[in-house]
C-alpha cells in the first residue's frame, strides 16, 4: 500500500507547476502550521489549565520520543 500510493503521489510531480510549488511549500511549512495550530488551541481553548497543562505535556514528551529516542 505504501509504494501504491507513493508512486501515485510521483507520478503527479511534473504535471502542473502550481501543484508542484504547492507540494513544496507543504513539505516544507506544513509542520510550522501544524505546530502554530496546536499552540492556538493550547492558548484559546475552553478546557481548564491543568487539563491544559497536562495536553502540553504530553505533547511535549511525544515529541521528544519520537524526534530524540526512536530516530536517533
Amino acid at each position: 500500500m505504501d509504494l501504491s500510493l507513493f508512486r501515485a503521489i510521483n507520478d503527479l510531480g511534473g504535471l502542473s507547476r502550481t501543484a508542484d510549488w504547492a507540494a513544496v511549500f507543504l513539505a516544507s511549512y506544513l509542520q510550522y502550521a501544524l505546530v502554530a495550530v496546536f499552540f492556538g488551541y493550547l492558548v484559546w481553548s475552553r478546557r481548564d489549565r491543568v487539563e491544559r497543562k497536562r495536553l502540553a505535556l504530553v505533547s511535549l514528551a511525544s515529541v521528544a520520543l519520537s524526534r530524540g529516542i526512536l530516530t536517533e
